[in-house]
């Protein structure tokens, strides 16, 4: 007992004596823990995605490859209305399904007031034999079999009864009643499959206006739980028999494959917002990254201090110390330093974690009994690093024979001093690398940001339109346009951003054993559309009132489906074109190729026809200095159209920069951890430098009063880490220039890897860690000489 409390003692008087460097030791490792827990925990929050479902390794999505003609795969998740019941019909693997339609919303009236609930989906009646939803009331067995049946979350029975049992009440909506059958918690957030309300799905064959789709409609979502044991690859492959069979005329168009329901929020970003599995991969390197920077950089002050105790331990073993007792002492003082770093980096994590979780949603939540595997991981780095930084002070230095180190015959050595410099090149290395990215992802957002797409997206409101809003849409624009704030009004099917409907098409020349590999996207807009967003045509016309086919038969197609098909834009014009099964039409016009999606995406064929039943949004363009009243008005007259309906809308050009959410986030994450690491690795550089100095106290004091002016001192202690620093550069390019370029794959339209990014990069560290290395070294060179050489 009373050895281990001389233990205790020798390691806080050596944590006292030397107050810097154990700060400077202690805060970066603590630092580089902190970040890896922020890290790990954003990764472990987007990999719990569905793991609370009970059936999640047996429930799959359905979901189509769709080939256009000359290009690769498009894939959606909407899928044909009989598919589901027919899959399961057809294969024993299949052990149930469900289907989902997304009804955009539910509009209804509480004491008065319009309530509009968003995320409202139909679903069979299966949904909670395959979804483990914890129902709070009703039963989950039949909560969704009658028609006009619905099942609320406790937000949304709260929101629509307040502290009323909702079960049993009815609520009414566009003149129809719905019963409440059920009511469930709220839907975790790492869920794809995230609702405020499900509706019965055979409320559709009661619908007026909306019937359950068929074959060759692709609009609703279906998921099939297969039986246990069943491969789903090997039932994949059987998929193109079973559209042979009931789809024939589409069957060399649409590749039928099914996703594991873990990983999907990854895989599909039209399910979630949730980063791609790029970004996973890349935010666990980086906290990789950081942590073995911390780690580096502990143990190489660790070394460099240790070196410094030849004389300690020389007396110690002259007055009877054992060598296993030395050995047990260093590793303990190590282990200590490292857990005061764990401890303190829990600290800082407390500290940070609430302004995070404000930016990334209240998503990182650190709970140390449920997490108990990261609990526990932290406790063996914290383990791992101090024992590995007092390897060295415990196995060598304990080694040395008593009297050669009272002599001071002892050095470190050229093996202490080449890990030393492997430890800070690696660290560095990592830092440029982590440097290098940020810049790289920092151009690409400003290229997607600033790149023209085509079109004018700047001050543009979106509204959502009512059936009553579609039949009289001129009445309702010359009522807009009346406004002075309101400059000009369109409508269409699909907001750009969210243009994924794909139709098939026929055109004049087409080789009928093609005629089922063609299919494009389209957008129903009507002729106010082009004008409005201006877009430019380059030959033919605009859809037009004057002409009375217009509303019907014409089509106005974009340059990139011209020249798929093999037409110029000139001679593309009165060409035969038909889409959607419809009757034969006519292509009137061409427009210049647009991005009306994202830009991680290359341009794909499209096509424009006018449709009135079709037109879901209107198109409000306002002007900006007048913002405030456009609005007002715009809300005073939607009460009047919509009065059941509460006003809502939104901003185009803020719909595309959620497009860009993920990278956005993740340029600001890698930008952060990267000058965390940075300042991890200049901390440790500013413990060596320190400690260089410390160490040839006496050799500066000889050399200034033989003359040496300050550069030459500055030069002496700083020339062995800038000569490192130029290693690690070398060192960090090559494999950042790889990490970069994999990212930028994800891209359809990318910035080039230009040497002058690279550059900057390394200067960047260079210049970071040249004033690091300065600031010690004219320390140490403008010293007073006298006391320098009474030092010791």
């Amino acid at each position: 007992m009373s050895m281990l409390r001389n233990y205790v003692t020798v390691a806080l008087r050596n944590l006292l004596r030397h107050k810097v460097y154990s700060a400077i030791n202690i805060l970066g490792l603590a630092v580089g823990l902190a970040s890896c827990i922020v890290i790990m925990l954003w990764v472990r929050f987007h990999l719990s995605f569905d793991n609370f479902h009970t059936n999640a390794d047996r429930i799959y999505l359905l979901y189509e490859k769709v080939n256009f003609s000359g290009t690769s795969d498009q894939e959606g998740n909407a899928t044909m209305g009989p598919m589901g019941p027919t899959l399961k019909n057809d294969y024993p693997g299949i052990e149930n399904y469900t289907r989902v339609y997304d009804i955009y919303g539910f509009n209804t009236r509480v004491r008065e007031n319009p309530i509009l609930l968003k995320s409202v989906f139909m679903a069979d009646s299966t949904v909670f034999e395959m979804f483990s939803f914890k129902f709070l009331m009703g039963n989950p067995g039949t909560a969704l079999v009658d028609p006009y049946s619905i099942v609320l979350t406790r937000e949304s029975a709260r929101t629509l009864f307040g502290d009323e049992n909702p079960l049993g009440q009815v609520v009414r909506s566009n003149d129809y009643d719905y019963k409440v059958t059920g009511v469930v918690e709220d839907i975790p957030r790492n869920s794809v499959f995230r609702f405020n309300m499900l509706v019965s799905i055979s409320t559709l064959e009661n619908y007026k206006y909306l019937k359950m789709p068929g074959w060759g409609n692709n609009c609703l979502t279906t998921y099939l739980m297969l039986r246990n044991g069943v491969d789903y690859r090997v039932l994949e492959k059987q998929f193109p028999e079973f559209m042979n069979k009931y789809v024939p005329d589409v069957a060399a168009n649409i590749k039928l494959c099914l996703h594991p329901l873990r990983g999907l929020s990854q895989r599909f970003n039209f399910l979630s917002s949730g980063p791609s599995w790029t970004y996973i991969y890349v935010f666990s390197a980086i906290a990789v990254i950081v942590l073995l920077v911390a780690c580096i950089n502990f143990i190489n002050l660790s070394l460099a201090r240790s070196t410094g105790r030849a004389r300690e331990v020389g007396l110690r073993k002259t007055v009877g110390a054992e060598r296993g007792q030395l050995i047990f002492q260093f590793l303990s003082e190590s282990v200590f330093l490292a857990f005061c770093a764990l401890f303190l980096g829990i600290a800082i994590l407390e500290l940070i974690l609430p302004g995070l979780n404000v930016f990334f949603g209240d998503i990182l939540v650190f709970d140390y009994i449920r997490n108990w595997r990261l609990s526990l991981g932290l406790i063996g780095i914290a383990l791992l690093a101090g024992l590995f930084a007092g390897l060295y002070p415990a196995f060598i230095l304990s080694s040395f024979h008593p009297i050669a180190v009272l002599k001071g015959q002892i050095t470190s050595g050229l093996k202490g001093r080449f890990l030393r410099r492997f430890l800070v090149i690696a660290q560095f290395a990592a830092s440029i690398i982590l440097i290098t990215f940020t810049l790289f992802a920092s151009r690409q957002l400003n290229y997607l940001r600033n790149s023209e797409l085509g079109f004018i997206k700047d001050q543009v409101v979106i509204l959502p339109l009512g059936r009553d809003m579609r039949n009289s849409l001129n009445n309702i624009r010359e009522e807009l346009l009346q406004n002075p704030s309101i400059t000009g009004v369109a409508a269409s099917s699909n907001t750009f951003g969210n243009v994924y409907m794909s139709l098939g098409i026929h055109f004049e020349g087409m080789d009928p054993k093609e005629e089922d590999k063609w299919s494009v996207s389209s957008i129903f807009a009507d002729e106010n559309f082009i004008p409005f967003y201006g877009l430019s045509l380059v030959a033919g016309r605009n859809f037009s009132s004057d002409f009375s086919t217009d509303s019907s038969v014409s089509y106005v197609i974009n340059e990139e489906l011209a020249r798929r098909i093999g037409w110029t834009p000139e001679n593309a014009i009165g060409k035969k074109f038909s889409m959607w099964r419809g009757s034969e039409g006519m292509v009137i016009g061409v427009v210049k190729d647009f991005n009306y999606n994202s830009m991680h995406s290359r341009i794909n064929p499209l096509a424009l026809r006018m449709y009135p039943d079709m037109m879901n949004f209107a198109s409000v363009r306002i002007r900006p200095e007048k913002a405030t009243d456009a609005l007002k008005y715009l809300e005073k007259k939607w009460n009047g159209y919509m009065p059941d309906q509460p006003f809502e809308y939104s901003f185009l050009d803020e719909d595309f920069a959620r497009l860009y959410q993920a990278d956005r986030q993740a340029a600001l994450l890698v930008g952060g951890f990267s000058a965390l690491a940075v300042f991890i690795a200049c901390l440790g550089l500013l413990g060596l430098i320190s400690y260089a100095a410390q160490r040839r106290t006496k050799e500066i004091g000889i050399r200034k009063v033989l003359g040496a002016s300050v550069q030459n001192i500055i030069l002496l202690l700083s020339r062995e880490f800038l000569v490192l620093l130029g290693v690690s550069i070398l060192i960090a390019w090559p494999v950042a220039w790889y990490l970069t370029n994999r990212w930028l794959e994800s891209f359809a339209y990318r910035i080039d890897l230009g040497w002058a990014t690279f550059l900057l990069g390394g200067a960047i560290a260079l210049v970071i860690a040249s004033l690091t290395v300065s600031y010690q070294a004219v320390k140490a060179a403008t010293a007073n000489p006298v006391e320098s050489l009474r030092y010791e």
